[in-house]
């Protein structure tokens, strides 16, 4: 099971020249420290890869990857909720109800390994 969803992926390019040299900020100030660039990944497949926790609190392991191929990940982030007790879904199904509950996720499609692509 996962989630396919367009991704913004967040890309920050750092200017270490500005980070080693304190001089090079004061002889060029229009220079930016740090620039950040969006980048659309349409059907980014997203997959729960590891959960863990308690009664109280559930931590997420999500990879999110180019595709439903699975050959590039592009990052892997960490979310956590406090998982339903009085619900009889599982916790991998608790922890996807909840990533379609972030802005990021609101409009994603669940997808079953088995299913044709989308």
């Amino acid at each position: 099971m996962g989630l396919i969803v367009t991704y913004n992926y967040e890309l920050i390019y750092v200017n270490t020249k500005i980070q080693i040299d304190d001089r090079f900020k004061s002889e060029f100030p229009e220079v930016k420290d740090r620039i950040t660039e969006i980048i659309k990944v349409k059907d980014a497949y997203c997959e729960i890869v590891k959960i863990e926790g308690n009664k109280e609190k559930m931590d997420i392991v999500l990879s999110i990857y180019k595709d439903r191929t699975k050959t590039y990940v592009i990052e892997t982030k960490v979310y956590s909720f406090t998982p339903s007790s009085t619900d009889s879904m599982d916790s991998f199904m608790q922890a996807y109800e909840y990533l379609k509950t972030l802005p990021e996720f609101e409009y994603a499609i669940y997808v079953d390994d088995q299913s044709p692509e989308v």
